[in-house]
């Protein structure tokens, strides 16, 4: 798969800064998402390791296959700071490629519910990429700040 050849993944080291990208050889993380009309992702931040190879996750990509999607229907992914204040709204427009890098305080969702017709879904794929660990940093699952028993701090599986 051209997004786990080398030359992606150069492209993506460039890109990011972060040396020694690795894809997910058993695209376990990764998925074909769909949400539909109604449907929303609050806000969180990811899981940092991958549970069966002990890699540390850090690069996310979303690919929008969404044809003719109109920002009216909702469904952006909003990128926030750690005050989770927004900071950027990316619309899942057709052959438009989200990539940020994973952290503890990479906050993102669509917290407002689609709009979209009711035939329509909002499409993507999604795809991690993961470093050797760089220290025995806590590992941790998803975080929803939202959640009145989030904490950045989580233990050790």
């Amino acid at each position: 798969m051209e997004l786990h050849s080398s030359l992606f993944l150069n492209f993506l080291e460039k890109l990011t800064g972060i040396n020694g990208l690795l894809p997910d050889p058993y695209f376990a993380e990764g998925s074909y998402a769909m949400s539909k009309s109604g449907g929303i992702l609050d806000i969180h931040a990811d899981f940092s390791h991958h549970d069966k190879i002990n890699l540390e996750r850090r690069v996310n990509i979303l690919i929008y296959l969404n044809d003719n999607w109109k920002d009216e229907y909702e469904g952006a992914l909003n990128l926030y700071d750690t005050n989770l204040k927004l900071v950027k709204k990316i619309y899942p427009i057709g052959n438009r490629i989200a990539i940020f890098t994973t952290s503890e305080s990479s906050f993102h969702g669509f917290p407002e519910a689609i709009k979209c017709p009711k035939d329509m879904v909002r499409k993507s794929i999604n795809l991690y990429y993961y470093t050797l660990p760089r220290n025995e940093r806590e590992r941790k699952k998803i975080l929803f700040p939202s959640d009145p028993n989030f904490t950045p701090t989580v233990t050790k599986d």
